[in-house]
């Protein structure tokens, strides 16, 4: 996954639906204009709002240290 201005492309749609259940759960599906958009992209508003996004995704991805 990486991120382009204001889009976050993915490597597969299965990365993006997860991408979206995390962002959903931490109350930005609002935020994005097309979370339903077709494609491996999500597309947000500003470039800022996407590395915000991006960060959330990464943190929740991370792996827990036991």
């Amino acid at each position: 996954m990486k991120r382009k201005g204001a889009r976050i492309q993915f490597d597969n749609v299965s990365d993006k639906r997860q991408a979206i259940e995390i962002l959903t759960q931490e109350g930005m599906c609002g935020l994005a204009n097309q979370f339903d958009n077709p494609g491996t992209e999500l597309v947000f508003d500003e470039p800022e709002t996407a590395a915000s996004a991006l960060s959330i995704i990464h943190a929740w991805l991370k792996p827990s240290a036991d």
